[in-house]
């Protein structure tokens, strides 16, 4: 049996308040409370202030001012930041006495006073709010456990999630810390025990107590099966290491609920998937054809009568009600049940419905009214490489260099939270970059190369701490000149090019009402720069995609689904429908928010988006001690018109539109 992956915590911090003047390319750690050279959650480049790495910013609506930085809880900042995001906040909506929300790298919330902005530079006073210690001592110098959460060991999905309990007979996961040895300790052969390394844990439920069966023990996370005799419903469970015993931690138990591993151990992305093939390992570049048949890797298909502490004795499984959508097809099973190789471990053998390609075909499962989590594998439709249907190719070995101009029209409403008023932020812009791409020693999944497939949903988690998955890779910004000058049908305009961080952009903002950009051609010139030659490419831009009905669509009942329409947009292009919801805890810690992006063709007009990616998300709620509702979610974007272009120090070139509109949508 494969290890999984063990997530090291964020480590607890107090609350940290101050004053931090930053001047121009000056970064603030709002988690040490601290200015630093490099990294940190902050750059003031002196004239915007830019989220860095995983951390997101925005204006807090309300006028600002100490009377509303004052009112902000911990509790309000976690409900706000929906309203978050990486992008750069100009230094004009930064005046004195304006109020910023951030999430920092650590997962902790934060708000920023501004008490001074000038001459490059920037003042403010900040409260970062951190995480609530817990457990407390031994008594004797041995630490407590303490749990902070109880998982599938496939999917990672956090308690607070419709879709996070643990099956009978499933591979779970507890995390927390002091849980386990510094060192790994692992199972190496059956039969497995109760207890590993000096942890065990105890699982009740309606009175009865079980042992779970150690697999494997670490400080911060430890695996085990759940014994397929433990009684369903709502439980706790408790961890012992070194004779101390933790705080009991809410468990719920079902009977099904089926996860599917992942390439990157995450609960997203690529699901570890083979097939009947020289190289047994589905991957973009060794895809399975519709028709073939793919062997998906999961746990907590359900309870079994045999012991458990001894590898498994492989059987079909016919009686579970599972159910299996690739590409939001449903795909024949031909079989279900424990695997041979190990305990606690499930494959699922299903073809591969006809009409699929692409290299991330999402592959949902469901068991009566339990969801997996959202994974995804990549279908070629003859021979072995998946085609990307988003433009882009496969990676080869050696560092490909590439350039991008994109026309976008970006339409967002924020919707009124309390007393705080809603808005609606509009702009036409043109923006372009040149990158070069080393690929890393990890190759990249089709999820990384592609957007979802047509007919496919992705759903992902985001949780305090979370980060980016993303390819192991380098990328290097190119130089392309001072400026690229654009000839569109409402006149001349020039993409200026902007510096910060190591990064090289090219920005014209055409408007703040989304009404300049209009379907004709457009001539980029770029005159050539250290890096990149001169150019010069036309590219015909499509109607614009407007989303029909989008003031008809305020509340989304998750069981029923939803469909959204559209008209206009490139015919040869695609859309993109994205949700999002949040369930609030009380800290960052215990908060998690669930998007779901599923992708049609232009030409198709609507697209349903069903329960089984909709029963994903929280209902819209509000934070504990809260009254406060912030609804979720809901848009579209429309990509097409691509072109190609050709320049010296580029392997390839490419002009595309994007039409993105986001409202908002409450969950039920």
């Amino acid at each position: 049996m494969t290890v999984l992956a063990v997530s090291l915590p964020i480590a607890a911090l107090a609350d940290i308040s101050g004053t931090l003047t930053l001047a121009s390319n000056a970064r603030a750690n709002l988690d040490t409370g601290a200015t630093v050279s490099s990294g940190g959650d902050l750059l003031w480049s002196g004239t915007s202030l830019t989220p860095q790495a995983n951390a997101t910013a925005f204006n807090v609506p309300g006028g600002g001012g100490q009377s509303l930085y004052d009112s902000l809880t911990q509790s309000i900042l976690a409900q706000f930041s929906a309203l978050g995001n990486s992008q750069p906040i100009p230094g004009s909506a930064l005046p004195v006495d304006a109020v910023v929300g951030v999430k920092t790298n650590g997962g902790n919330y934060a708000k920023l006073l501004v008490t001074a902005n000038s001459g490059g530079s920037i003042t403010f006073k900040f409260t970062t709010f951190g995480a609530t210690g817990g457990g407390g001592g031994g008594g004797g110098g041995t630490p407590t456990p303490k749990v902070t959460a109880v998982e599938n060991a496939a999917t990672n999905i956090p308690p607070e999630l419709p879709n996070a309990a643990v099956a009978q007979g499933a591979l779970f996961v507890v995390k927390g810390s002091n849980l386990g040895p510094a060192s790994l300790a692992i199972a190496t052969a059956y039969p497995f025990t109760s207890s590993i390394g000096g942890a065990s844990i105890k699982v009740t439920v309606g009175g009865t107590t079980v042992d779970a069966i150690m697999y494997y023990a670490l400080a911060a996370q430890l695996a085990a099966i759940l014994p397929s005799k433990t009684p369903t419903g709502t439980g706790t469970l408790t961890v012992t290491y070194n004779g101390q015993t933790s705080a009991s931690a809410p468990i719920t138990v079902v009977a099904n609920n089926i996860g599917v591993f992942t390439l990157n151990s995450t609960g997203g992305g690529d699901a570890v998937a083979t097939f009947n093939a020289p190289n047994p390992y589905v991957s973009p570049n060794n895809a399975p054809n519709p028709g073939e048949v793919v062997t998906l890797w999961a746990t907590g298909l359900g309870p079994v009568t045999f012991d458990e502490t001894n590898a498994a004795q492989q059987a079909d499984m016919p009686n579970v009600p599972l159910k299996v959508f690739i590409g939001g097809q449903p795909a024949n099973i031909l079989f279900r049940g424990r695997n041979g190789c190990c305990t606690g471990v499930d494959t699922v053998y299903v073809t591969v419905p006809q009409g699929l390609s692409g290299c991330s075909n999402s592959v949902i499962m469901q068991i009566g009214n339990e969801i997996s989590n959202s994974t995804s594998i990549p279908i070629a439709t003859s021979g072995r490489a998946c085609t990307p249907i988003n433009g882009s190719t496969l990676p080869g070995s050696g560092p490909v260099s590439a350039g991008g101009i994109t026309l976008q029209r970006y339409i967002q409403t924020t919707p009124t939270i309390g007393t705080f008023p809603g808005s609606t932020t509009k702009m036409d812009l043109a923006t372009g970059s040149f990158v070069k791409i080393t690929p890393g020693a990890t190759p990249q999944q089709g999820s990384q190369l592609d957007v979802a497939s047509y007919g496919s949903c992705i759903v992902s988690v985001q949780t305090s701490g979370s980060g980016n998955t993303g390819s192991s890779g380098t990328t290097q910004f190119l130089d392309a000149g001072a400026s690229i000058g654009m000839a569109a049908p409402f006149g001349n305009r020039t993409l200026a090019k902007s510096t910060q961080s190591g990064t090289i952009f090219y920005q014209a903002t055409l408007d703040n009402t989304a009404t300049t950009l209009t379907a004709g051609t457009y001539t980029f010139t770029g005159p050539g720069g250290a890096d990149v030659g001169p150019f010069t490419a036309t590219y015909t831009m499509p109607q614009p995609l407007t989303w029909t009905n989008e003031a008809s669509i305020t509340t989304v009942n998750r069981a029923a689904g939803v469909t959204v329409t559209w008209s206009g947009g490139d015919p040869a292009g695609y859309v993109q429908i994205t949700g999002s919801s949040t369930a609030y805890g009380a800290t960052a810690a215990d908060t998690a928010s669930v998007t779901f992006i599923c992708t049609a063709r232009d030409s198709d007009g609507s697209f349903f988006v069903p329960p089984i990616v909709l029963l994903q998300l929280p209902a819209t709620a509000p934070a504990p001690g809260s009254n406060i509702f912030i609804p979720g979610s809901l848009g579209i974007s429309g990509t097409g018109g691509f072109a190609g272009f050709q320049a010296s120090g580029i392997n390839a070139g490419a002009i595309i539109s994007i039409f993105l509109t986001y409202g908002t949508a409450t969950y039920q």
